[in-house]
């Protein structure tokens, strides 16, 4: 049961915060609405950087200077990420490797970009935004890849990249030591026809590095495969003269891979195997063929018998 004592008392104690949360409000206002100062910091975005020149790799990434403001407005810019755009071909001229951007101006543009009074200097002497030259250069490409292959099916031809090579561009620093790039590695699984796919250039580590075109063009001829078996004869290099030879065997058979498009274009006149008498060793009656001639569209190629045995006619 409430009591008379505690009816009388609960609107005075009602009346009291309410008078106290409104006097904490028009402190908040009045303190809030009068101008003081503090320190902030903006990160700097350097914008409209002339084509011939790059950015150096140790320049400032922020400053930080001291303001003047209602608390309103401080308040604001210490709760987000200030920036501040600075125009380096307003300040570039050619062949400059230094621009210096003064302390006057740095503060002219806190107060036109952020909509702030700066206090005194900013960051000791200025800034100072060093510039490389911006080299370039051209460099092979290098394709990584994982292949895999249906059975009986083979490509035809090498892969063709194109193109082959691509431009760099970036600090001379970092330029002059890249030699080749590398794509991403391309996989595929149980192919059984031809491709034609764009692949893109790996990224470097320096975001400065551009690469022209960042990706290339890949091409693989695809088509299905059988094995072929030819017999063909055997020709004998560096026989001494007024020696002659009698071969055991003097044809040999090779097995092949080749598309069957192309099974019936080949012929003996095709390929050609030899053995070299000069390179048989004493007491030894046989010779090791060897292929030298075999037709671009061929695959898998293997010589079924690996001597030749002879006997010398004098």
């Amino acid at each position: 049961m409430v009591s008379e004592n505690t009816k009388q008392k609960s609107p005075k104690v009602h009346s009291f915060f309410f008078f106290f949360f409104l006097a904490a409000i028009f402190w908040f206002l009045t303190k809030f609405s009068s101008e003081s100062s503090t320190t902030l910091k903006a990160s700097l975005q350097y914008k409209n950087i002339p084509n011939e020149v790059v950015l150096a790799t140790q320049n400032a990434k922020e400053i930080s200077f001291e303001v003047k403001g209602n608390g309103f407005q401080l308040l604001s810019h210490l709760m987000k990420n200030n920036e501040l755009d600075i125009d380096i071909a307003h300040y570039y001229q050619d062949g400059d490797t230094l621009i210096t951007v003064s302390n006057q101006e740095l503060q002219a543009m806190v107060s036109s970009q952020l909509k702030l009074a700066p206090l005194g200097s900013i960051s000791e002497n200025g800034l100072t935004i060093h510039l490389d030259r911006n080299a370039t250069k051209k460099v092979k490409v290098t394709l990584l890849s994982e292949i895999t292959y249906k059975e009986g099916f083979l490509p035809n031809k090498d892969i063709y990249v194109t193109p082959d090579s691509v431009l760099l561009s970036g600090p001379s620093e970092l330029i002059d030591t890249i030699s080749k790039v590398t794509t991403r590695t391309f996989k595929k699984k149980n192919l059984s026809e031809s491709i034609h796919e764009s692949v893109p250039i790996q990224n470097f580590k320096s975001k400065k590095v551009l690469v022209t075109p960042s990706d290339v063009l890949i091409s693989l001829e695809v088509e299905e495969f059988t094995q072929m078996r030819m017999t063909v004869p055997v020709e004998v290099i560096h026989v001494p003269e007024g020696t002659k030879l009698q071969l055991f065997p003097s044809f040999v058979e090779i097995a092949f891979d080749v598309s069957v498009t192309n099974f019936d274009t080949l012929s003996e006149k095709d390929f050609k195997l030899v053995c070299d008498f000069s390179e048989v060793k004493e007491d030894e009656n046989f010779m090791t063929p060897k292929l030298i001639l075999f037709p671009d569209n061929v695959q898998r190629v293997q010589i079924l018998t690996n001597k030749v045995e002879f006997l010398i006619f004098k």
